[in-house]
């Protein structure tokens, strides 16, 4: 089977954990922008794809209770290989820019999980390494429990 690995960029909009509520409001906002194709950038030193994936199923990671009670925020990058299914085949944390081993494992764990319409290329669908940042943000208003 022929596939090309594609290196895009799927911007995501600020990955908020905090009550579930504040997350079911942001996945659809985050929803919209994937879709959109707006936010997606393709490394020009490969060939595009005519469409790019879209998430499906977008899972929030759990914020740790460690890096909650320290107040630790900031963006996780996960390199991830999404298969013509729409699965996640392969995944990585390429940066962390929280420094916490913790927000990373859990940036992880959650996208491993998504579902993608995948990449198509011809009208066919082709695996294509995307990066998704994932941004660890508390509530704010929220008082440090002591």
């Amino acid at each position: 089977m022929l596939y090309r690995i594609l290196t895009m960029l799927i911007f995501v909009s600020t990955l908020t954990v905090a009550s579930s509520e504040d997350n079911q409001k942001a996945t659809g906002e985050k929803q919209k922008q994937i879709t959109s194709g707006k936010e997606q950038k393709v490394d020009e030193k490969f060939e595009q794809v005519d469409e790019y994936p879209t998430v499906i199923k977008q899972i929030q990671p759990k914020y740790p209770e460690t890096a909650r009670k320290n107040r630790q925020e900031g963006i996780v990058y996960i390199g991830a290989l999404i298969t013509t299914t729409g699965k996640v085949k392969e995944a990585k944390v390429t940066k962390n820019e929280t420094k916490s081993v913790e927000l990373g494992n859990a940036a992880l764990e959650a996208v491993k999980q998504w579902e993608f319409k995948p990449a198509t290329l011809k009208n066919k669908a082709v695996e294509i390494m995307v990066t998704i940042p994932v941004r660890f943000k508390l509530a704010e208003g929220k008082e440090k429990k002591k």
